[in-house]
């Protein structure tokens, strides 16, 4: 049966430590620095799949094209009453051109303090009016514009949504990475602090029993 290998220690007068000695092992190196990858990236990905969505292109309920009328629907909303909010496309057009027709008769949509617009590779859009107090029911958009322009309208909120979405956002983009900055280098230091430790250890030991 033969015994188990043992290294040969280093010749008498010197002191040497094997890196695979010490401990914690040096793959905490590895979990260190793959803690603080994983979390950076998974922060970048929810930066981008969180704001990403509301960027584009709201879902309309009806659109005009150039002078004409459509018919939708508004369902019993969650809470409260509805909104819709007026886009035209291209860009740069006014609330005026539409007006809309409800059971107590007509409404006009209002200018809106705050505006929302985006480009696609197509066409260019942004949000010119809005109408509040909606309750659920039948109602037509009737609208006189040229033919190159598209009017519509959404129950989407889209800057409340941006608002909601811009500090989810900002909430991926800063807590996750934070997460990875403080997991991984609290993991990487500690692992390089009781390595070094242990290697003193080793060698005050190695030098006083004369190894």
């Amino acid at each position: 049966m033969s015994s188990p290998h043992t290294p040969p220690w280093p010749p008498p007068g010197s002191t040497y430590v094997d890196p695979k000695e010490l401990r914690p092992r040096r793959r905490w190196y590895t979990i260190g620095v793959v803690s603080l990858l994983v979390l950076v990236v998974s922060g970048a990905i929810g930066f981008f799949t969180t704001l990403l969505p509301v960027l584009g292109q709201p879902e309309f309920d009806a659109e005009v094209h150039g002078t004409g009328e459509a018919d939708f629907a508004l369902a019993n909303p969650e809470e409260g009453l509805h909104q819709l909010s007026l886009y035209v496309s291209p860009s740069g057009g006014t609330p005026q051109a539409c007006v809309l027709r409800t059971p107590e008769g007509e409404r006009e949509f209002s200018s809106s303090n705050a505006t929302h617009e985006g480009h696609t590779n197509s066409a260019s859009w942004e949000m010119v009016g809005r109408i509040r107090g909606l309750e659920a029911g039948e109602y037509t958009l009737s609208c006189e514009g040229d033919e190159e322009t598209t009017y519509s309208v959404t129950q989407q909120d889209v800057l409340d949504d941006l608002l909601f979405a811009f500090f989810g956002a900002l909430g991926f983009a800063i807590v996750l990475p934070g997460l990875g900055v403080l997991i991984g280098a609290t993991i990487l230091i500690v692992t390089a602090v009781r390595r070094n430790s242990h290697k003193r250890r080793l060698l005050a030991e190695r030098a006083r029993y004369g190894y």
